[in-house]
Parts: C-alpha cells; sequence; structure tokens
C-alpha cells in the first residue's frame, strides 16, 4: 500500500470535517482564533545508548522496512507534496506551509467541536451558501449541500483501514505537533473526541428553517443553533452527506480501537 494513497485519504477526511469555514464568514459569529505556540525545544526521555548497544530500529503496522523514515516536522512539507502528487489533488490543498502543524491545530480544535478559520481558509467549498425564501424564514436550497457531494464520494473511495494505515504513519509527526501547541493529550483522545463531536450531530430533514434577525443566517430551532460551530457547520453538507460522514468516521475510530459513539439516529 503506498504512503501516497494513506495520505490522500486524510487529506480528504480533514476537508470534509474541517474546510467549512466559508459559512462561519456568513452564518455564525467569528471566534478567537487558537493560538499558534512556537516550538520549543524538548529533551529526550530515552536513555543513552552505548556503543555496545546499537539502538534497534523499530517498523509498525503502518511502516515497513522499505519506507523511508519519516521527515522532521520542518522538514515534513516537501514529503508530503510529494507523496500526494500523483493524486490530483487540488493545488490549494498543498501550497500552504506547515501543512502537519495546520493539521494538529485542526486535531486540537476539532476535539472541542471548533475550527480555525484562519488556518484553514484554502479549503472554501466552491460555490455561494444558497437559501430559499419561506415566508419570514429561509430554508438551504439543496444546492449548497451538492458542493460537497464529490468530496464525500471521494472520501469514500478511500478504504478505512487506508487511513487508519496513514494516521499511524504520521501519527509521531501529530504528536510533535500537538506538543508545541502545548496539548498533552494523546493524539488517538483528540481523534476519538473528534469522531464523537461528528457522530453526535443530529438527524435532519432538508426542510430545517433558518431565520435572519441581522445579516447572519442562524437557526430557527434554539436547539440546533447551541449546536457547537463545527456541528452547526456540518449541518449545512445536508442530511445524506452528513451521515455518510458519521458512518465512515465511526469505522474508522472501530478500526483504530478508538473510543466513540455511534451516530445518532
Amino acid at each position: 500500500m503506498k504512503p501516497s494513497f494513506l495520505i490522500a485519504g486524510i487529506g480528504l477526511a480533514l476537508a470534509i470535517i474541517f474546510g467549512l469555514q466559508y459559512w462561519q464568514n456568513q452564518e455564525s459569529p467569528s471566534e478567537p482564533e487558537p493560538v499558534v505556540v512556537e516550538p520549543a525545544p524538548s529533551e529526550s526521555l530515552a536513555p543513552p545508548v552505548t556503543p555496545q548497544e546499537p539502538p534497534v530500529l523499530v517498523t509498525t503496522d503502518a511502516q515497513t522496512e522499505d519506507e523511508p523514515p519519516l521527515p522532521t516536522l520542518d522538514e515534513s512539507d516537501d514529503f508530503i507534496r510529494e507523496l500526494l502528487a500523483p493524486q490530483a489533488l487540488p493545488s490549494a490543498w498543498l501550497e500552504p506551509e506547515q501543512l502537519l502543524r495546520r493539521a494538529a491545530t485542526l486535531l486540537d480544535n476539532a476535539a472541542v467541536g471548533s475550527f480555525p478559520k484562519r488556518q484553514m481558509a484554502f479549503l472554501a467549498p466552491e460555490g455561494d451558501f444558497a437559501v430559499i425564501p419561506a415566508g419570514q424564514q429561509y430554508r438551504i436550497d439543496p444546492k449548497s449541500f451538492e458542493r460537497f457531494d464529490g468530496v464525500v464520494a471521494a472520501l469514500e473511495s478511500f478504504e478505512v483501514q487506508t487511513l487508519a494505515n496513514l494516521y499511524r504513519r504520521v501519527e509521531p509527526l501529530l504528536t510533535n505537533a500537538l506538543a508545541e501547541l502545548g496539548q498533552a493529550q494523546s493524539a488517538d483522545a483528540l481523534l476519538a473526541k473528534a469522531i464523537a463531536v461528528v457522530a453526535d450531530i443530529p438527524r435532519l430533514d432538508d426542510e430545517v428553517r433558518l431565520v435572519r434577525p441581522d445579516v447572519l443566517y442562524r437557526y430557527q430551532d434554539p436547539a440546533l443553533e447551541k449546536l457547537g460551530p463545527l456541528q452547526k457547520q456540518l449541518l449545512r453538507m445536508g442530511p445524506d452527506n452528513v451521515a455518510r460522514i458519521q458512518g465512515y468516521l465511526v469505522e474508522l475510530a472501530e478500526v483504530l480501537a478508538l473510543e466513540a459513539p455511534a451516530p445518532k439516529g
């Protein structure tokens, strides 16, 4: 299994889960930007290795002996771009610098139901968010849902095991990036929380009503308006796309043996 396919899979998953800040600009108040902590030098906790006992190279299920070692976090951008080059992903996805640090910021935010709008501006969906007037209210135009049909289908084209292998492959780099943010929780713990946030999105129909008390659209139902920022944005993908994403991510959690709940019925 080629690492390029693995990294493409996680790129698509991240795009779906976090590439929704376009709506945030139009429909809900801006939230404080997450603080990006500069990398701090750290001391190795490994015991010194004597010349008589050279270190042993250990491989994992996600990394075989014929794969090159991971680069440092600072040098990982070119490594990822090279692996993704054959996948014909949108160039805007690969242009930003510090791709894995962005991924760590995404994970850190998603675990608490938020998302970093500034860091992920390059993932805004094409087309405008559209609504249909319904008296004094509005409902979301199905054309808005269709903007995400292709990317959801692309995600589903990658086997869950493929995505799981990728996650394990880059987990050491994600761990380093999370440590830079001052995050003490493991990548596994944060990923499980992020999946739980998505799994907890209620199933809705196409007739969910919006109101516009000012320049921003808001849900008419107070219970929906109280949902977290990430959940409210994902709802605007449409009920079918949300259900497909929930099922995929819950299956991913099972493959990775993470503690994540089943989607709401």
